[in-house]
């Protein structure tokens, strides 16, 4: 009798354990399952748990999508610092050397900004801050935008950008603006990762980052003046880290036109915190909505916010 009340306990402990294994297993390869521990410690930026699934589903997308770019992408030809990739069967010029083209093109087709439609309005005056080599501002081209300013700091992504928007403007659709957005006037060294032209910044110095040349920084406020805009519909910041600055340097752009912002979150911890606060100091009224929120080891958080 003993003996088979032990084989019992120890069936019960073997499966408790296996239970607990399976258990840790989806935790881990199902991020989303965490999401309520995070929800409950208050680790998650107002994201909700139908936010985390979203944000898995992108992610899954993601590397799906950059899986299939890796397989069929390819370098068509080279001229000087540039290469002209063809992707899905269209052709982008970008810096020579970049590993992270099939990884960047990706995430734009896996909807980490949402749908264009979502923010784009036919007829808009659209801001693209950091507009790399011009994923976002062709979508908002696509999505009915009458003219987009690309804005962009790195000499080898303003490059890429002018072969890869030429002809957009010259039919006085795009504008490319060759400096970064920032709190004041000033010029500050551009860091990046020679292998990804999409981290070049002049707030962080990731790990692999090289020292490149001073660019010239500016306000929203006076590109809008000095371009001699009359609307502004819609902002888009993808400037690693430099957000809350540009935003100040946007107030009176945000009071005049109250544009939609998609505002990344995803480079300094407390975005999702502090740059909706400060949005509301700057130009209070606006309704947010996140993007997809991605769970981390116990912290939830989007890596983009909408203001409408």
């Amino acid at each position: 009798m003993m003996t088979k009340a032990r084989s019992t306990l120890w069936k019960l402990a073997v499966a408790a354990a296996a239970a607990m294994v399976l258990g840790a297993g989806l935790l881990y390869y199902i991020p989303p399952l965490r999401a309520p521990l995070s929800i409950a410690a208050g680790r998650n930026h107002g994201c909700s748990i139908g936010d985390a699934w979203r944000g898995w589903r992108y992610s899954s997308a993601q590397r799906t999508i950059t899986e299939e770019f890796r397989q069929s992408a390819k370098i068509v030809r080279e001229d000087g610092d540039l290469a002209l990739w063809e992707v899905s069967g269209a052709r982008y010029w970008v810096p020579k050397g970049n590993r992270s083209v099939p990884r960047v093109f990706a995430e734009n087709r896996a909807g980490g900004y949402g749908a264009p439609e979502d923010l784009i309005r036919p007829g808009d005056t659209v801001l693209d801050c950091g507009a790399h080599v011009g994923t976002f501002t062709l979508s908002a081209l696509g999505a009915g935008a009458a003219r987009v300013v690309a804005i962009e700091p790195a000499p080898d992504n303003l490059e890429s950008l002018r072969r890869n928007l030429a002809d957009h403007v010259r039919a006085g659709r795009v504008i490319v603006y060759p400096k970064g957005v920032w709190d004041r006037d000033d010029y500050l060294p551009l860091r990046g990762r020679p292998f990804s032209s999409s981290t070049y910044s002049v707030v962080f110095n990731f790990p692999g980052s090289q020292e490149g040349p001073k660019v010239p920084l500016t306000t929203i406020d006076k590109i809008v003046t000095e371009l001699g805009l009359t609307r502004v519909d819609c902002i888009k910041m993808d400037i690693q880290g430099a957000e809350a600055a540009a935003l100040r340097g946007a107030a009176q752009t945000l009071q005049r036109y109250r544009p939609r912002l998609l505002i990344s979150t995803e480079h300094r911890a407390d975005d999702p915190e502090t740059l909706p606060k400060l949005i509301d100091t700057l130009a209070g009224g606006y309704r947010i909505r996140r993007g997809p929120c991605l769970m981390g080891i116990i912290r939830l958080r989007p890596i983009a916010l909408f203001f409408y």
